[in-house]
């Protein structure tokens, strides 16, 4: 008989007797840990940082029963196939997990190229993490196709992908940016480092941000931004704006559903209403 542990501690299960049960890593076991390496480029369309467990049966198309248990076990020292990144202890909410040192063992032994990745910063690359998620889940049920893309330009968007042969760029906003005006990356800067990107003209902007007050603010700004450089006002129908309930406490995580391709996104264009993937245009 297994006695009962703490969520979110790593020690070793042990039996009614203080005896260690031993975790054996299984085949089902790789596509998770592969799933969450960032550097893995075998996996289509693309893999993760960071996920919360309800994300992962999702994602690799399994039922839910028993995900979060097995993502327990698997972080359980001293096999630590997977870990849990600093983060409030929560139990009303699902915990965050990405790959551990011996989930990196066993993707290497396994023939995976992995290469060493810094962990960014959890509130940031995990809201990137939710929007691509919900881009990968949208794509496969509404059969669009979908793969990460290279980008050469003098900045680097969170996440560049082809949707629909689309070129698509994903920024993701937790509202620690300043809008204007200040030293340093702000919002502003960014809308002009993408107006002058020639592919612009084919290719959507996707800015997703945690409140609705400052996607408006983003939309008047992105309006500004083009009328003071003299651009063409037609350039902010590739701009599309949305918001979902995050904070960078963790205390709102959104489940994972098809939002990120089904649901209408603002655009600032007075020619041109919502954007939606699965709308055609003009």
């Amino acid at each position: 008989m297994q006695t009962a542990r703490n969520r979110w501690s790593d020690a070793p299960r042990k039996d009614a007797n203080g005896k260690i049960i031993p975790v054996r890593f299984v085949e089902t076991d790789f596509p998770i840990c592969a799933l969450l390496d960032p550097s893995n480029t075998s996996r289509d369309p693309w893999s993760y940082q960071y996920l919360p467990t309800s994300y992962i049966p999702l994602l690799l198309g399994r039922g839910t029963n028993g995900c979060a248990d097995r993502c327990g076990e698997l972080f359980c020292r001293p096999g630590s196939y997977l870990a849990q990144p600093d983060q409030p202890r929560n139990n009303y909410r699902d915990i965050i997990w990405n790959i551990g040192k011996g989930g990196i063992m066993e993707l290497r032994d396994a023939g995976f190229t992995i290469r060493d990745t810094r962990l960014r910063r959890l509130p940031h690359e995990l809201m990137v993490s939710l929007v691509m998620a919900s881009i990968e889940y949208g794509a496969k049920k509404h059969n669009l196709p979908a793969a990460k893309a290279t980008f050469a330009g003098d900045f680097i968007p969170d996440r560049a992908i082809t949707l629909a042969g689309r070129p698509v760029f994903i920024e993701a906003d937790t509202g620690t940016e300043t809008l204007e005006g200040v030293n340093g990356t702000n919002i502003a800067e960014k809308f002009e480092q993408y107006l002058k990107l020639i592919t612009l003209r084919a290719s959507m902007v996707l800015f997703v941000t945690t409140r609705q007050t400052r996607r408006d603010s983003m939309i008047a700004l992105l309006r500004k931004v083009i009328d003071g450089a003299r651009h063409d006002r037609d350039l902010a129908r590739h701009f599309a704006f949305s918001h979902i309930e995050y904070t960078r406490y963790f205390n709102k995580i959104p489940k994972l559903t098809d939002w990120a391709i089904a649901s209408d996104y603002q655009r600032a264009s007075n020619k041109h209403g919502p954007f939606n993937f699965l709308r055609k245009e003009e």
